[in-house]
């Protein structure tokens, strides 16, 4: 479903990025964030499992003018499979921003263009983490709307307690699906869908980010959960983890972490998030 907008500069073409454009976009990051994209993070991105959809508008002389990309997430809603898009590195040139203004601009034209599709595609709804000011712009020209939760960092290093015993151990790909199949029976209600592909994809497979993903079992050899984590300032920052619901073995597992790793832990919660009291009981705060 291509469109053409006219405009005083001639006609520009709003249509779905190809392979061929690859070239066309990455001069499109150059000219709008003054600075060469990390061409490795580009296809792990774009070229990962899920591909992308790109939305562009194509100048009269063949430069791409502005850029709408996002990346599919299957996810679960409330326990349903669904589809979600995320939305990165939307840029639009510098020479082309004040080509009508507005809600008649370029980028709200492509915007609409690639949210009209995504509709078309099934896509329940599209997510992402815009700076301030492209969020002020998307609020008053798009309809971007606030998720409410105000995330908070929590720190620390875990109390010695009486804890089950567990131990961490580096997971490989061939251990990907026996914590895939976890997720599908420990996973949140609503969460992205950690699939094997999914974990190998977003931390053992990142060009640019050094991350650890640790299984942890009992003594027994028995599979409990996973943690995600990578270090950041002499901290070991936990990105992601997936344990039962029992404070004490989540305290277990996270005190094992802290000793394995010889740093205090750093965590982000969102919100009332249900491991808040796990953390205070365990000494972070």
């Amino acid at each position: 479903m291509d469109m053409t907008l006219t405009t005083p500069q001639g006609p520009f073409l709003l249509r779905q990025a190809t392979p061929e454009d690859t070239p066309g976009l990455l001069a499109l990051w150059q000219a709008a964030f003054g600075r060469a994209p990390d061409p490795q993070l580009w296809a792990w991105k774009y070229a990962g499992p899920w591909g992308n959809h790109t939305t562009v508008a194509q100048a009269p002389d063949g430069r791409i003018a502005v850029a709408f990309p996002t990346v599919p997430m299957p996810v679960r809603l409330e326990g349903a499979p669904a589809l979600l898009e995320l939305a990165m590195d939307s840029a639009s040139h510098p020479e082309f921003r004040t080509l009508f203004l507005g809600r008649r601009g370029l980028f709200a034209a492509t915007a609409r263009l690639h949210f009209a599709q995504a509709t078309a595609r099934g896509v329940l709804g599209l997510y992402g983490f815009p700076g301030v000011r492209h969020f002020r712009l998307g609020a008053l020209l798009l309809g971007y709307q606030a998720c409410h939760t105000q995330p908070a960092l929590w720190s620390g290093t875990p109390r010695p307690r009486l804890w089950p015993r567990l131990r961490l151990r580096p997971a490989h790909p061939e251990d990907l699906p026996a914590l895939a199949r976890l997720d599908a029976t420990l996973g949140p209600a609503t969460a992205s869908c950690r699939t094997a592909t999914f974990l190998k994809w977003r931390f053992l497979d990142h060009p640019s980010q050094a991350y650890r993903l640790w299984q942890v079992r009992r003594f027994t050899g028995a599979l409990v959960g996973y943690l995600a984590t990578r270090s950041v300032d002499q901290a070991t920052r936990v990105v992601d983890l997936l344990l039962p619901p029992d404070p004490r073995l989540v305290g277990a597992a996270l005190a094992a972490l802290a000793k394995a790793t010889h740093a205090p832990l750093q965590l982000w919660l969102a919100g009332p998030h249900p491991l808040r009291p796990v953390l205070q009981a365990a000494g972070l705060a």
